[in-house]
C-alpha cells in the first residue's frame, strides 16, 4: 500500500474513466446489440412461417388435391372430363338445356371457381361468356349464382296437366303468326325417331322411353355447340342415337362425383338418387331402338296448331313463347 499514493492513484482512477466510453457510443453499442438480437429474432421467425407456407403448398395442397375431385385437372385438353360429363347430365336430365362450355380457375387447397355457359335453348343461343357460375369446396358445390337461365329441375313437366288440349289450342290460336312456341309434351302413346321427326314441328328432345326402369333419361335430337361426331344428331339413325344415349349413361355412372350432387329428374314428379341410373343403364342395353312418351318440340303458331290438332296427348306444357 505504500506504492498507493495520491498521484499514482489519480493516474489509475483517469485511466479507467478514459476506459470507459462516453455515453453516446454506448448507446450505439447497445442498440446495435438489441437490433441483432431483434433480426435473429425475425429471422427465426420468418424461416418457421416459410417452412410451414412450403410445407402446406408442397405438401398439404397436393394432399388435398388428390383426396377431392379435382374439376381443374379434370377438364384439361383434350378429354376435358369435366365438359362433357356435365353436358351429358344436362342433356339427360334438363330438357331445353345444354352446356355451351366450362372455364376452371384454381383457388388452392380443393378449392375452384367453375363459370358455365348453359343454353337455354328456348332462346336464340350466343356462344359467349358464363352465365352460371359456382364454387367447389372440398368436393361440394357451394354458391351456385345464375344470371339469365333457370337451371332447377322441374319436377311435374310431363305429370301434370293444367289445361285442356283444347284450352291450350285455343289460346295458342290468339297469338301472331309470328309466334315460335316452345312445348314439352306426354303422349299417350310412344313414338319412335322416324315419327317425331315427322311431325309438323321440330323434335328437340327425347325422353328415351323405358318402362322397366324407375327412372328415364333424356337426348337431344339437336345439339347447339358440336364438340364431337355424336353431337351432330340431326343425320343420326334411331340405333346410332342409342349408342349416344347409352354412352352418356355410362359416361355419368363412371364419373359420379362430377354431378351426383345435383340428383336426377324426370319430369314425372320424382326426385332420384344416383343409384337410380345404374338401373337405368342396365335395362337401356336391353333395347333394340329408341321410342318416346314425353319429349320437346317447337315451332311457328301454324305448325304447333297443327301438331296439337293431329295428335292427342295427356300433358301439355308451354316452355316459352317468342312472338317475333
Amino acid at each position: 500500500m505504500n506504492d498507493w499514493n495520491e498521484d499514482r492513484l489519480d493516474r489509475e482512477l483517469n485511466a479507467m474513466m478514459e476506459a470507459i466510453p462516453e455515453s453516446e457510443e454506448l448507446e450505439v453499442k447497445i442498440m446495435r446489440s438489441i437490433n441483432r438480437r431483434i433480426r435473429k429474432s425475425v429471422m427465426r421467425t420468418l424461416a418457421l412461417v416459410a417452412s410451414i407456407i412450403l410445407a402446406a403448398v408442397l405438401i398439404i395442397n397436393p394432399l388435398l388435391n388428390a383426396m377431392y375431385i379435382n374439376p381443374y385437372e379434370l377438364n384439361q385438353k383434350p378429354e376435358q372430363t369435366m365438359l362433357h360429363v356435365l353436358r351429358d347430365y344436362y342433356e339427360t336430365t334438363h330438357p331445353y338445356r345444354e352446356l355451351i362450355g366450362l372455364e376452371v380457375k384454381k383457388k388452392g387447397f380443393a378449392r375452384y371457381e367453375l363459370g358455365m355457359q348453359i343454353a337455354d335453348l328456348t332462346q336464340p343461343v350466343h356462344i359467349g361468356g358464363s352465365n352460371v357460375w359456382c364454387d367447389i369446396n372440398y368436393g361440394k358445390y357451394e354458391n351456385l349464382v345464375t344470371t339469365d337461365v333457370p337451371i332447377t329441375h322441374y319436377a311435374n313437366r310431363f305429370s301434370d296437366n293444367w289445361e285442356s288440349q283444347e284450352e291450350m289450342i285455343q289460346k295458342i290460336s290468339e297469338l301472331p303468326r309470328s309466334a315460335k312456341i316452345y312445348l314439352s309434351v306426354s303422349d299417350t302413346a310412344p313414338k319412335s325417331v322416324d315419327e317425331l321427326r315427322s311431325l309438323p314441328v321440330t323434335a328437340k328432345w327425347m325422353q328415351v322411353y323405358q318402362p322397366n326402369a324407375a327412372y328415364n333419361g333424356g337426348i337431344a335430337l339437336e345439339m347447339a355447340a358440336l364438340y364431337t361426331d355424336d353431337d351432330e344428331r340431326e343425320d343420326k339413325t334411331a340405333e346410332q342415337l342409342l349408342e349416344i344415349y347409352l354412352g352418356n349413361l355410362e359416361n355419368l355412372l363412371n364419373h359420379p362425383a362430377i354431378w351426383t350432387q345435383m340428383q336426377l329428374c324426370d319430369g314425372r314428379n320424382t326426385v332420384y338418387t344416383d343409384q337410380i341410373l345404374v338401373e337405368t343403364f342396365e335395362d337401356a342395353k336391353t333395347l333394340s331402338s329408341l321410342t318416346s312418351k314425353n319429349y320437346c318440340v317447337y315451332g311457328q303458331r301454324d305448325d304447333v296448331l297443327h301438331f296439337l290438332q293431329e295428335n292427342t296427348l295427356d300433358v301439355v306444357y308451354v316452355e316459352n313463347v317468342r312472338l317475333w
